[in-house]
């Protein structure tokens, strides 16, 4: 069964090196951590999609988004 909900971002991204440095390219460039959000279902298998906000001066909202996804075979 599929368990979705918030997840902690900087638990994922202290996981996975290269989430690091996707994390540090966007709070780099002035974005700050949203939020993260996915799904596992206890067997290996999960997504995961992590979003940066930025708030430019004209008062838009600008969002990045990556996804990772973990989807074994067994």
């Amino acid at each position: 069964m599929k368990r979705y909900g918030t997840v902690d971002f900087e638990q994922v991204v202290a996981g996975e090196e290269y989430l690091r440095a996707i994390d540090e390219l966007w709070r780099g460039a002035g974005y700050s951590r949203a939020g993260a959000r996915g799904w596992a279902d206890g067997a290996g298998h999960f997504s995961v999609t992590l979003t940066w906000s930025l708030t430019t001066k004209g008062g838009a909202q600008r969002l990045a988004t990556y996804t990772i996804k973990r989807l074994r075979r067994a």
